[in-house]
């Protein structure tokens, strides 16, 4: 369970970066490239993710796994 809270932590703070950068007070809608922005930011955050979930972090958190995460935020 603590492994899980720090992933959402994580993934959190990457989506809310992007919100703070892209909204300006507005809402907005998230389109596919969206998320891929996102994604690609999350996976560049390599020591997190190792201390986050171990030396094998790419076999968890994978592309998919963070789209589905980031759909449900």
């Amino acid at each position: 369970m603590a492994e899980i809270n720090k992933i959402l932590r994580l993934c959190t703070s990457c989506l809310m970066s992007l919100l703070i950068s892209s909204s300006n007070g507005k809402q907005i809608k998230f389109i596919e490239e969206d998320f891929d922005k996102m994604i690609n930011v999350s996976l560049g955050m390599k020591p997190l993710w190792e201390n986050a979930l171990g030396k094998d972090w790419e076999k968890i958190m994978t592309r998919e796994k963070l789209r589905e995460l980031y759909g449900k935020l």
